[in-house]
């Protein structure tokens, strides 16, 4: 499934409220990001996720990190031997010197690289089902969106759902299949909006005026309806609609704003 669209539309609320609604549901969760300092970085977002992964696996055991990612990989089907150290350097570890040194051909030791991290992918999903949930994937380094598409291609033959955000410009590098889900969001209509504003509103209220233009600010951003709205109420910043913020860049640069930033930094991302 790809979700897309703006910033602050609701592409990782929407992951992260699917996430708790099957919580109680045996699965393997894996998450990560593409990074837009990190794009010339070779698999940094598939890093990140196998650091997730063996940092939950290992927790309470005993031993050393390679030992670790040793389990990690033959939990997914793969020979350690063959797959360790190739995947040892994504994670800075040492490989032992009991193992076969890697390819010397760059383009062969990437090719089978790629390989081990697809098998071990489906490796896992068969022991369990997975979710692995890739976002901003237009920031991703092109090592990982190679795997992303090569996961899309090869995802039916076990239980792994992939999950992937991007912005509402990017374009896949793969054709559509009958399996695959592109899911667009758009912004709130007024009505929507106001909705929002209600109900955060529906203990202290805010006068008809402020919300009206809080509405017509936020231009269906939910994001920033959310950040207007607490920061009316939480701060009482704006005691007037004129001195509501016109765009989402001046309230969060004004650095005179202390309790806007004290609210910005318990919220969820969108």
């Amino acid at each position: 499934m790809m979700v897309v669209g703006e910033p602050g539309i609701g592409k990782s609320r929407l992951i992260r409220q699917f996430h708790e609604q099957i919580a109680d549901d045996q699965h393997i969760w894996l998450e990560s990001a593409g990074d837009q300092f990190a794009q010339s970085t070779p698999f940094h977002a598939v890093t990140e996720l196998l650091r997730q992964r063996i940092s939950s696996s290992g927790s309470g055991n005993a031993g050393e990190p390679i030992e670790h990612l040793r389990s990690l990989l033959e939990a997914g089907g793969l020979k350690a031997k063959q797959a360790l150290p190739l995947i040892a350097p994504l994670l800075n570890l040492p490989v032992p010197k009991n193992y076969p040194p890697v390819p010397a051909a760059p383009e062969e030791q990437r090719r089978q690289l790629l390989a081990s991290l697809s098998r071990w992918a489906m490796g896992i999903a068969k022991a369990q089902p997975t979710i692995m949930v890739l976002e901003d994937l237009q920031w991703a380094d092109a090592s990982t969106e190679e795997l992303a598409k090569l996961l899309i291609e090869e995802g039916t033959t076990a239980p792994l759902m992939l999950i992937y955000t991007a912005r509402a410009r990017f374009n896949s590098p793969w054709l559509a299949r009958e399996h695959h889900t592109r899911l667009t969001l758009d912004r709130l209509s007024d009505h929507e909006a106001r909705e929002i504003v209600e109900s955060l509103t529906s203990e202290k209220g805010l006068p008809p005026e402020t919300v009206a233009t809080i509405v017509q600010r936020a231009t269906g951003v939910p994001l920033f309806v959310e950040e207007l709205t607490r920061d009316s109420l939480e701060c009482g910043e704006y005691s007037t609609p004129r001195e509501i913020p016109a765009t989402l860049l001046i309230q969060r640069i004004n650095p005179k704003k202390k309790c806007a930033r004290q609210v910005r930094r318990r919220w969820p991302s969108y």
